[in-house]
C-alpha cells in the first residue's frame, strides 16, 4: 500500500489541481518501478495498491524504497507553487502469511504496516509480519 502523505493538506493548502497532480506524479513513478511481474492501481482517494508476483519483501522492500526516494526528491510543479510530497508505504507478503489468509487479510497487514509508517512519522517504507 502506498499513500501519499499529508495529502488532504495539498488539497486545502493548494488546490486540488495541485493534489491531482500529486496523484499523477505517484502514479507515473508506479508505472515505471524497476521491476517485472507487478501491478498497480489507485485504491482510494490518495491511495495505491501495488501486487509483485514471485517477488519476495526484502526485494518488494528495495523497490519501494526507491520509489519512495523519488517521490521525496521530485517536485510538483503547477505553474505557480512548487510542492514537496512524500509517501508512506507498508508492505505484507503472502507467503509469510498462514495458508488461509485471503487477499483481504494481505492487504489488512499492508495496512497495519501503512498505519506503522504514520505512526513512526510518514515518509518510511515497513514490511509488516516479516520472519
Amino acid at each position: 500500500m502506498v499513500d501519499v502523505d499529508n495529502f488532504k493538506t495539498v488539497n486545502d493548502s493548494y488546490g486540488h489541481q495541485v493534489g491531482d497532480l500529486a496523484l499523477k506524479k505517484v502514479s507515473s513513478l508506479l508505472k515505471n518501478l524497476n521491476a517485472q511481474d507487478y501491478i498497480s492501481a489507485r485504491y482510494g482517494g490518495d491511495e495505491f495498491a501495488v501486487v509483485f508476483f514471485g517477488t519476495s519483501s526484502d526485494k518488494v522492500f528495495l523497490i519501494m524504497e526507491e520509489l519512495r526516494s523519488l517521490v521525496e526528491k521530485d517536485t510538483i510543479d503547477d505553474g505557480k507553487n512548487k510542492v514537496k510530497i512524500t509517501t508512506s508505504i507498508g508492505i505484507s507478503e503472502s507467503r509469510l502469511l498462514p495458508e488461509k489468509t485471503d487477499r483481504k487479510g494481505l492487504i489488512g497487514l499492508a495496512d497495519v504496516a501503512l498505519y506503522k509508517v504514520k505512526e513512526a512519522g510518514r515518509n518510511k517504507v515497513i514490511v509488516e509480519n516479516r520472519k
